[in-house]
């Protein structure tokens, strides 16, 4: 079943990236990953990342040093046949690209709840100029309660202000979508 969740999740990575209007595939490139090694899907995937992602220059994407840091983590994440890591590593892939339109949709709860020990009501996502702000809320959470609204700025995550708060930390969170 967590292969079968996994391989969704990544699928539908895939599509965004790739779902966009007049987009098509390389010759030699299929965006079905699904009967690929988790290694094989990932350097897929960077593959699509670096021929497709629009803001490469704009932004100073640095794919080749991106892949080099997950690399590791992923032939870790197989040897050990960790789906957590494997997308604890994904997520920290894709998240450090400077850009809130690029999300992991559908993560498995089984995922959410071993690195965030549940759900915090609210997402958060990174902008251009490092701030981090709630990017959304669920209504009547506990967040939601105490006031916060999406577009608020975090300031601060667990009594340390945001800006020295580890990015891996802080990404973790962001796709932590609230199941109740």
């Amino acid at each position: 079943m967590k292969k079968l969740q996994l391989i969704i999740a990544f699928l539908c990575i895939s599509v965004i990236l790739v779902a966009q209007p007049g987009t098509q595939r390389s010759k030699n490139h299929s965006y079905d990953y699904s009967m690929l090694s988790w290694s094989d899907a990932v350097d897929s995937l960077h593959i699509v990342m670096t021929e497709r992602y629009a803001f490469t220059d704009w932004k100073a994407i640095k794919w080749e040093q991106k892949i080099l840091n997950l690399r590791p983590k992923i032939i870790d994440a197989t040897a050990n046949n960790d789906s957590v890591a494997f997308l604890k590593a994904l997520q920290e892939y894709l998240f450090t690209v400077p850009d809130g339109h690029i999300s992991i949709v559908n993560l498995p709860d089984y995922y959410k709840t071993s690195i965030a020990g549940g759900t915090f009501g609210f997402n958060m996502c990174p902008v251009d100029d490092g701030s981090v702000l709630v990017s959304m809320i669920v209504e009547g959470s506990d967040a939601w309660q105490a006031g916060m609204r999406t577009g608020d700025k975090i300031l601060k995550w667990n009594g340390v202000n945001i800006d020295e708060v580890e990015a891996c930390e802080v990404y973790n969170t962001m796709s932590n979508y609230a199941t109740t």
